[in-house]
C-alpha cells in the first residue's frame, strides 16, 4: 500500500471512530436542561444587588468563553438604563479602566486563570468595588478575593463538572445567572433541543460550503476554492445578538473550526461587502436574526451574490432572551462543523506553548 492510501485509510477510521464515540462537547450540549433548572434555582439576591443599585458605571471584566457572558451582562445593563461596558482583564488594565471610579464585575468559571488575578489586585489597588461570579468555591480568584476586604465573591459549584477545552454549561450559566439577576423571569419558555428544520438548515449550509458553484468565479478563483473549501466565516448581528455572535467567534476560533469576521448588519454595508466580491467561494454567512432586524436582514441578503452560503440562527424572542436562545442554538452550529473536520473541540491536544501562553 503506498503512502496516499495509507492516508486515506487512517482517515478514514479516524472519522468512522469520531462517529461512533460521544463527544464531550456533545455531551455538555445533552446537560443544557439540568444547567437551566439548577442555575433557575439558585439564589441571585446579593447579585441583583449589585447589578442594579445606582452607584455608578458597571465594567465586566471576563476572558476566553466567558467574554461572551460580560458582553450580555453589558446588553442587560443598558436595557436598565445603566451605563456599562464590557471588556477583557488586559484591556482593563491596559488602558486605564482600572482607575476610574466603578464597580467592577468579574467572570471567571474556575477563577484560576492569572489575567483576571491582576486585574482584581489593580482594581483593589485603586479602590474600585469588586465583585465576582465563579462556577467553583476554590481557585486563585476566591482566595484572593476572600483574603481582601476589597471584593465580594458570588461561588456556584456548578454540578455537570469542568467543560473542557471549550466554554459549554459555563457559559450558559453565567447567561442565565445574569439574565435572572436583572429581573427577568421568562425561562420557561427556552427550548434546548434544536427544531429539526433548522437542523436540517445547519446540514445543507455544511454541504453547500463544498459545493459552491464556480461558474461566476475565474480559472483562479475556482482552483482557489477547490483548493481550500470554505472555512471562513462573516457573522452578522445587532446589538441583541452580538454577545451570541462573540461566543461563536471564540469556538470557532479556540475549536479550529474556522475563522471568523464579525460586523453588524450596518457596518457590514461600510465596504465589507466587498470580501465576497474579491474572495468568491472563499466565505460562508452566518446571520443572526432577531424579531425586530430579519426584515433588515433580509434585504442585505437578497442583494448578495449567488454563491455566498448563508445559514440564518433565528430566534422568536423579542427579550434578551432571544440572545441566550441563539447561544444555545450556535452551540448545535459548532457540534456540526467539528463533525465536518472530524474534531471534539472540546478534547484538542494542546500544545506546551499554548499552556505556557495561557499560564503567563
Amino acid at each position: 500500500m503506498n503512502k496516499n492510501a495509507e492516508l486515506c485509510l487512517m482517515n478514514h477510521q479516524y472519522f468512522t471512530a469520531m462517529k461512533k464515540s460521544i463527544k464531550l462537547f456533545d455531551k455538555k450540549i445533552s446537560q443544557f436542561p439540568e444547567i437551566i433548572s439548577w442555575t433557575k434555582a439558585l439564589d441571585v439576591t446579593e447579585l441583583t444587588e449589585f447589578l442594579m443599585n445606582d452607584k455608578g458605571n458597571k465594567l465586566f471584566l471576563a476572558s476566553g468563553g466567558s467574554y461572551s457572558a460580560a458582553a450580555f451582562a453589558e446588553l442587560l445593563s443598558v436595557k436598565k438604563q445603566i451605563m456599562a461596558h464590557a471588556m477583557t482583564p488586559h484591556f482593563y488594565l491596559t488602558n486605564g479602566f482600572d482607575s476610574l471610579p466603578a464597580q467592577t464585575l468579574l467572570i471567571s468559571a474556575s477563577g484560576a486563570n492569572n489575567d483576571i488575578c491582576r486585574a482584581f489586585e489593580a482594581g483593589k489597588a485603586n479602590h474600585q468595588e469588586m465583585k465576582a461570579i465563579t462556577l467553583s468555591s476554590k481557585g486563585k480568584l476566591q482566595s484572593l478575593m476572600n483574603d481582601s476586604e476589597s471584593g465580594n465573591v458570588y461561588s456556584y459549584n456548578i454540578p455537570t463538572g469542568r467543560d473542557g477545552f471549550l466554554s459549554t454549561n459555563t457559559v450558559l450559566t453565567f447567561y442565565i445567572l445574569l439574565y435572572r439577576a436583572f429581573g427577568y423571569n421568562d425561562l420557561d419558555e427556552l427550548q434546548t433541543e434544536m427544531p429539526e428544520s433548522e437542523s436540517d438548515e445547519i446540514n445543507q449550509f455544511i454541504t453547500s460550503l463544498k459545493h459552491i458553484s464556480d461558474e461566476e468565479m475565474t480559472e483562479h478563483e475556482a482552483f482557489l476554492h477547490k483548493l481550500e473549501g470554505v472555512d471562513s466565516f462573516f457573522i452578522l448581528y445587532t446589538g441583541k445578538s452580538y454577545p451570541a455572535a462573540l461566543d461563536i467567534e471564540s469556538k470557532f476560533s479556540e475549536g479550529a473550526i474556522g475563522n471568523t469576521q464579525l460586523a453588524d448588519y450596518r457596518n457590514f454595508a461600510h465596504g465589507r461587502f466587498n470580501w465576497f466580491t474579491q474572495r468568491p467561494g472563499q466565505t460562508g454567512l452566518i446571520c443572526l436574526q432577531t424579531p425586530e432586524d430579519t426584515e433588515l436582514s433580509e434585504e442585505i441578503l437578497s442583494k448578495l451574490p449567488v454563491h455566498v452560503p448563508i445559514l440564518r440562527l433565528r430566534t422568536t424572542h423579542t427579550s434578551p432572551l432571544g440572545c441566550i436562545d441563539l447561544l444555545i442554538k450556535e452551540h448545535y452550529l459548532c457540534s456540526a462543523l467539528a463533525d465536518r473536520w472530524g474534531l471534539d473541540i472540546s478534547r484538542p491536544s494542546v500544545p506546551e506553548y499554548g499552556k505556557f501562553l495561557h499560564g503567563m
